[in-house]
């Protein structure tokens, strides 16, 4: 019984010595020869790829010509054999003159070297694609616009996206008192007016309500609980001022959505402004962005002054 213990125990720890080949419990020394393998295949097809012919070149160049990816029958290569090798001819039916493609031709060898041919020397030809400045300028860019038009004027407006409305009112000075309102035209899909507060009102806690905002969240499913919050529906408390709470830019934009859906189906007697921070919030590396809401009546957007 004694000899049979032995020999198990034996067997057992032969087989824990040797090493497990397995991609989770491999030594180093096993799997180095793997890994070192991998980092020289993709090493080599790297080498491979080389640099970017001469057709792809002009597939980029008429691309951004045309502010648009390309279609069937932009660009056409012909190839006809002649006693030299091949001529290739490329046409460039996104680009015409006179109603007319423009054409490039190369000679070469061999068929592929003839319409690399064709290809470098209608890039040669071309000129450079325009530079186009982008539709919507970046949050900080466009709240340092803001802020130099507000020196001479009451209000200004701003076409925007909806992601960037709130990091934009969050990047301006906050002795601004700068305070937002979106365009209700049906064309306007972005448009956000924005002027100086003529008086900060100071909101005691109990007439602030604080809303967290995920990614998760749908804007107008916010949107209606924010009415409810504001009005005092379902029987709940009414609040004049709202506070969202996020981080992430998928969540800011469903918060400007909300919104703006919140402002077109408030009564009449009622009107919103809203203005946004930055805040640190605990236990996130970047900066949170804080949405203000406040609501009045019309007799109070003419008279700032008076007590709400």
């Amino acid at each position: 019984m004694m000899r049979w213990r032995h020999r198990i125990l034996a067997l057992v720890t032969l087989l824990l010595c040797l090493p497990f080949r397995g991609d989770r419990f491999a030594s180093p020394a096993h799997r180095a020869p793997r890994e070192k393998a991998a980092v020289l295949r993709s090493s080599s097809r790297r080498s491979r790829r080389g640099p970017i012919n001469a057709k792809v070149q002009l597939n980029n160049l008429v691309s951004k010509t045309l502010r648009r990816p390309l279609l069937a029958g932009d660009v056409v290569y012909e190839t006809q054999e002649i006693e030299s090798g091949f001529r290739a001819t490329v046409r460039v039916h996104g680009l015409e003159e006179d109603g007319a493609p423009l054409e490039f031709s190369g000679v070469a060898n061999l068929e592929n070297a003839a319409e690399l041919s064709a290809a470098q020397a209608a890039v040669t030809a071309l000129p450079p694609p325009p530079d186009i400045a982008p539709r919507y300028p970046k949050p900080k860019d466009a709240a340092a616009w803001v802020a130099e038009e507000l020196i001479d004027k009451l209000q200004v407006e701003l076409d925007s996206t909806m992601a960037d409305v709130l990091p934009t009112l969050a990047y301006l000075q906050e002795d601004m008192q700068a305070e937002a309102s979106f365009s209700m035209r049906e064309e306007d899909t972005c448009r956000v007016s924005i002027r100086k507060s003529a008086a900060q009102r100071q909101w005691l806690p109990k007439e602030v309500r604080s809303v967290l905002v995920s990614s998760r969240t749908h804007g107008s499913k916010l949107a209606a609980a924010l009415r409810a919050r504001l009005l005092g529906e379902d029987g709940g408390e009414s609040y004049r001022c709202l506070e969202l709470k996020m981080a992430g830019k998928s969540a800011t934009k469903e918060a400007a959505i909300a919104t703006k859906i919140l402002q077109r189906f408030l009564p009449r007697e009622l009107e919103i402004s809203f203005s946004a921070r930055f805040e640190q919030f605990e236990g996130y590396r970047a900066r949170g962005l804080v949405l203000t809401i406040e609501s009045r009546s019309h007799s109070e957007q003419a008279d700032p002054e008076g007590d709400p």
